[in-house]
């Protein structure tokens, strides 16, 4: 029976059904997605990334770690972050560089230090409240893929985003890649 030949009530639970299997498969692509890291101790800042990030329909998970040292304990996979279950590595990190205990410069030089290979496939976009150059120079040549000047602003970001849709961050690691819900 066609579509257009079906009742109501058919193309109705067709309908539902379809949206089921819709929403099923967005579940399974969330679990399976590596998580997205905001490191920045100001904690409205983070929420406001949070929420651009969500109104560019991104849906990996999203964890917030306020401080040099949270970050680095996150992405060792050390102390309560080593459950990799419930703590998976990321593949993307917003890296403010102004952040207690270990800065964000400091960090990059850490991250770029480990030999594991996640560490290499790791986007990193970096933040600051201030543009400064020199800043900007030392975060690219210690690995940084790209640079927002803070506050983030909703353009800004969903032009980070346009240019990561579709681009997987590691080809050859599965779930390192954004996810985008359906427009």
């Amino acid at each position: 029976m066609a579509v257009s030949d079906a009742s109501p009530k058919d193309r109705s639970r067709s309908d539902r059904l379809r949206i089921e299997a819709d929403f099923a498969e967005q579940q399974a692509v969330k679990r399976d997605a590596k998580p997205i890291l905001i490191a920045d101790d100001n904690r409205s800042d983070a929420e406001a990334l949070e929420r651009i990030i969500r109104a560019a329909n991104i849906t990996n998970a999203i964890h917030v770690a306020d401080t040099g040292r949270e970050v680095v304990l996150y992405l060792a996979g050390r102390g309560s972050y080593s459950d990799r279950e419930r703590f998976p590595f990321p593949t993307l990190l917003f890296l403010d560089l102004i952040l207690p205990w270990k800065s964000g410069l400091e960090i990059l030089q850490w991250i770029r230090e480990r030999e594991e290979p996640e560490f290499r496939a790791l986007g990193i976009v970096v933040m600051t409240g201030f543009g400064n150059t020199g800043e900007i120079r030392q975060a690219y040549r210690l690995g940084a893929h790209s640079f927002l000047v803070k506050p983030v602003s909703k353009e800004d970001f969903l032009n980070l985003a346009h240019g990561l849709r579709g681009i997987r961050l590691n080809s050859a690691a599965k779930g390192r890649e954004l996810h985008f819900s359906p427009d």
